[in-house]
């Protein structure tokens, strides 16, 4: 069973389509494949983000699936993930920014 919602807007504003897609299998583990999509600029989506998630392993169970849940965690999780690069990226910027001096004025953090 295949499953679409868009939009679906994250807390900043940014909206995402989400795609859940449900595997049912004799032989293993029943899982959901999630995808995060944005749209393009002219035309059709751009999957960003995609996840797997297994019955019995977390979030999803095969016979009470919360599908809003799972869509609500894939969208807070792709956010504090790109929130958390855009810090990388600034701290490696001032790195090479500084210019390798260290003052007695400066707290010194380990």
């Amino acid at each position: 069973m295949k499953l679409t919602k868009f939009p679906v807007t994250a807390p900043d504003g940014a909206e995402y389509r989400v795609t859940i897609r449900e595997v049912e299998s004799d032989m293993f583990t029943d899982y959901v494949t999630v995808k995060l999509q944005e749209r393009r600029k002219r035309f059709g989506y751009r999957t960003i983000f995609q996840r797997d998630y297994y019955d019995g392993h977390g979030v999803y169970s095969a016979t009470d699936p919360d599908l809003i849940g799972i869509a609500t965690r894939v969208v807070i999780g792709y956010t504090a993930m790109m929130e958390e690069n855009l810090r990388r990226s600034e701290a490696r910027r001032a790195f090479t920014e500084w210019d390798g001096r260290i003052t007695l004025n400066e707290e010194v953090t380990q």
